[in-house]
């Protein structure tokens, strides 16, 4: 097989194939229930690698930052689903996923500095810069395992759409 390179792919893979056969809205939904998974788990862990790194060395570490800690998922949902994040007519296709996710990190970024500027709150500058970047940088990550994934299903010839194509064959 001249042209092909060899695919290995996962028992977990053969299963979502099987289950995507069924129904396109099957699918697509669970693709999306697994990113806003991804979402809240990246908004954990950049809360709490921030968290963490800011005030690392300090005897006592503030509970109001763990409790934005807890928060960030939240928002982070929130604001990638305002970015149109969850719009299934952008999955699997080009660069729009990840420029979403772009656009709710800066979007996000600049909310909080406003905020807190507006509401002159004293926040820790350190804490906010490891905090936002990392979760912008975890679920463009994420996403593009999700999208790998993605892919290698569709080797298989499940997770499509149906499109009509217009035009003549050359």
């Amino acid at each position: 097989m001249s042209g092909q390179t060899a695919v290995s792919i996962s028992h977990r893979d053969r299963v979502i194939a099987r289950l995507a056969l069924q129904s396109p809205a099957l699918w697509t939904s669970s693709y999306l229930r697994q990113a806003s998974f991804a979402d809240v788990g990246c908004g954990f862990a950049a809360g709490l690698l921030a968290y963490v790194v800011r005030f690392d060395g300090m005897g006592e570490r503030p509970s109001s930052y763990l409790a934005m800690s807890l928060i960030l998922p939240l928002a982070w949902m929130i604001t990638v689903l305002l970015a149109g994040g969850y719009d299934s007519r952008f999955i699997g296709v080009g660069t729009d996923e990840f420029r979403k996710i772009l656009n709710a990190g800066l979007f996000l970024t600049a909310t909080v500095a406003i905020l807190a500027y507006a509401v002159k709150a004293d926040l820790a500058r350190g804490y906010v810069l490891i905090a936002l970047p990392s979760v912008t940088l975890f679920d463009l990550l994420a996403r593009f395992a999700l999208r790998k994934r993605l892919h290698r299903v569709r080797k298989l010839g499940s997770c499509m759409r149906r499109v009509v194509v217009v035009g003549y064959a050359p």
